[in-house]
């Protein structure tokens, strides 16, 4: 009788059980890279994370030839081919498996710092990244107030101010200054001359900023076009008056200021605040109004200002709500 003589063998051990990854973290599961056993752990992401150990225990195989070899060799995968040649790959580290790992950043121990100057950001080309992402996706703010910055255009001004202040009386208006040494009266001269008769000093009311020079005398462009000529056909204002104290009040009256003749006018700049047009905050006048907008900011240079509220006098109301805007990228 003859039969076979069967050999038996051990069968392999079966591999551990690994724990699934979790949630919210970076899971590594059986990493052998260089004096790993087989290690598993889970890093929670948006935390501080501290490796520690004696020298030999595997803290930098953990931290660099795992988790960051990892998330770099993704990171490179998902550029074309034609990119990846220009960058440093990595080889895959020994896992079982690595989840929940995004792209990583490596900063060592060795000094590759070669100025004072260097940052992380500029060691890792982040730095450019970061400036575009702040240009284009970023909301600018003032520091001084702390209100949005925006361009403003004559289409949005109209917009903002036919919500907010529906049925409200507004003046369109802008300021100019005069050149040093220029008189006054040949300022507003020479704005009557451009079709502007409605102008007041901004000492009168609340001083603006930024207010734009007048190109004086000849080919200035601070007016209105000729076309706007004798749209706001208004008096000027009144001069001061240069009579004694009200009666009634005696001799405690305040004194009458000193009267203020050319050569007293060239020793500063005058600034002046001119009326482009007066109308009431409905939508029947919205065309109106962004003539009026777009005009104002012509002649301010990119500025203008509206006074919401404002009554119906010669000079400036101090009473109304003044709103400036600014077709530059700047706090009015």
């Amino acid at each position: 009788m003859h039969g076979q003589c069967a050999i038996m063998r051990p069968m392999d051990a079966a591999p551990p059980r690994r724990p699934p990854p979790s949630k919210g973290a970076i899971s590594v599961r059986g990493a052998r890279q260089n004096n790993l056993k087989g290690l598993d752990v889970d890093l929670p992401l948006r935390e501080l994370i501290v490796v520690t150990g004696v020298s030999g225990s595997g803290k930098s195989s953990l931290a660099f030839d795992t988790v960051y070899a990892e998330g770099q060799r993704r990171y490179v995968e998902t550029f074309s081919p034609y990119a990846r040649q220009f960058l440093d790959r990595m080889d895959r580290p020994r896992a079982d498996r690595i989840d929940g790992i995004p792209p990583a950043i490596a900063v060592d121990q060795t000094n590759q710092v070669r100025t004072s100057r260097s940052t992380v950001g500029t060691m890792t080309e982040i730095d450019d990244h970061l400036k575009l992402l702040y240009a284009r996706r970023g909301r600018l703010h003032c520091r001084g107030c702390g209100e949005a910055v925006r361009r403003d255009a004559p289409e949005s001004i109209a917009d903002r101010l036919l919500d907010e202040a529906t049925g409200e009386r507004a003046v369109v208006r802008f300021r100019v200054r005069a050149p040093d040494g220029f008189p006054e009266e040949e300022v507003r001269k020479h704005l009557a001359r451009q079709g502007y008769t409605r102008v007041a000093r901004a000492a009168d009311g609340a001083p603006g900023n930024g207010s734009v020079r007048v190109e004086l005398p000849d080919g200035a462009s601070s007016g209105a076009p000729d076309e706007l000529a004798g749209t706001v056909p208004l008096p000027p204002p009144d001069p001061p008056s240069a009579a004694g104290p009200a009666p009634g009040q005696g001799d405690e009256a305040a004194p009458d200021p000193p009267s203020v003749s050319g050569a007293e006018e060239v020793r500063g700049p005058v600034e002046l605040v001119v009326t482009q047009d007066r109308l009431r905050l409905v939508r029947e006048n919205r065309t109106r109004l962004v003539e009026a907008l777009e005009a104002a900011l012509a002649a301010g240079r990119g500025r203008a200002e509206a006074a919401v509220g404002a009554g119906v006098g010669p000079g400036i109301d101090p009473g109304a709500a003044v709103r400036r805007f600014s077709a530059a990228l700047e706090c009015p």
